[in-house]
């Protein structure tokens, strides 16, 4: 399995040329980036985060401790807590969550994160703008990363600054949703 998840790590990269994202993630051990591409759109977030809960041992051994609620559908909610933390771009969390509910009405994302250190080498490196600057409406963050096709609602990168020195960051739909 940990053959797979690496090969998917190096087959990813037309998502994000697609995406116009960032052109390097970090290195880092095979789980921890595919969460990273996970918090940034490139692939199939909710996928990816299952699929890491669901091998607990291999995540385990990366420093990943995975705990689901074993539940479905709009009441499903996973976490991944990290030890040591998940760092990149000067900014680190030791949790990831899955979750379709949403405790702040400007940020939305089922796959999301909550940063301690600053925000803009994100908003730059993933080439967010102001939300309300987009042609869509777009409930993912304050910040988002733009959308090229709105009527096909893809993925997309929100960011909402929380506090100084604090963001979440996820990926959600344009919609929202």
């Amino acid at each position: 399995m940990r053959k797979l998840l690496l090969a998917l790590c190096l087959a990813l990269p037309w998502v994000t040329q697609a995406q116009d994202a960032p052109k390097r993630l970090p290195p880092a051990t095979p789980y921890r980036a595919l969460v990273l591409q996970a918090l940034t759109c490139r692939g199939d977030s909710l996928q990816i985060v299952r699929d890491i809960a669901q091998h607990r041992a291999q995540a385990k051994a990366e420093g990943i401790d995975a705990k689901d609620n074993g539940m479905d559908g709009e009441d499903e909610a996973i976490e991944l807590h990290f030890s040591p933390a998940l760092q990149w771009l000067g900014a680190s969390t030791t949790k990831v969550v899955l979750s379709f509910e949403s405790g702040r009405p400007d940020f939305y994302a089922p796959v999301h994160a909550l940063f301690e250190g600053a925000a803009e080498p994100w908003i730059a490196n993933l080439k967010l703008v102001q939300a309300h600057k987009l042609k869509v409406k777009s409930g993912v963050g304050v910040y988002a990363s733009p959308v090229s096709h709105p009527e096909r609602c893809p993925p997309q990168v929100g960011l909402t600054p929380t506090g100084p020195q604090r963001f979440l960051l996820g990926c959600g739909w344009c919609n929202g949703g």
